[in-house]
């Protein structure tokens, strides 16, 4: 489990898996706190973390949680209008949200990745089996590509036991 690792505290990147209901979603926002990443507020939609997942529910219950940790958090999903996407990513550290969203604000080049520093794939199984593996992968490679000369990014991908492994 990701508690018993200090890897994402040394800025390592993870694979791991867990169960349902074992603490993954603080394990993966406590070592970004501890380190400062998603703490302060940011200029527009340039956020320090970002927290990819296969639906909306899990994107707002990630970004209560790393609220109540203190982190400055919004989301991006569908099911919001565009001023409210705006109103809730602008400014944030932490931005949690689904695949199609993410990559349609990128490519209208109002959400940049050129601050991030930490990227979590969420129940990654989920986001493979639901066939968002190219807009994954396309988030990557833009968020790689933008990252500042000696930067590296940090990657943590989590599935649940019991689904097909990453």
């Amino acid at each position: 489990m990701l508690f018993r690792s200090p890897a994402l505290l040394d800025g390592r990147d993870v694979i791991t898996t867990a169960r349902t209901g074992s603490g993954k979603t603080l394990a993966f926002l406590i070592p970004a706190a501890a380190r400062g990443i998603g703490m302060r507020p940011t200029r527009g939609m340039q956020p320090e973390a970002l927290v990819i997942t296969p639906t909306r529910e899990l994107a707002v219950q990630i970004r209560d949680v790393a609220t109540e940790l203190g982190m400055t958090a919004g989301r991006i999903t569908g099911g919001i209008t565009p001023g409210q996407t705006t109103r809730e990513a602008t400014g944030k550290g932490l931005i949690t949200g689904t695949p199609g969203r993410l990559k349609d604000l990128i490519g209208r080049g109002e959400l940049r990745l050129n601050n991030l520093r930490y990227v979590v794939l969420d129940e990654a199984d989920e986001l493979l089996s639901l066939g968002f593996l190219r807009d994954v992968g396309d988030i990557l490679r833009h968020a790689r590509d933008q990252q500042p000369q000696g930067r590296t990014l940090q990657i943590a991908m989590a599935s649940e036991i019991g689904r097909a492994h990453v």
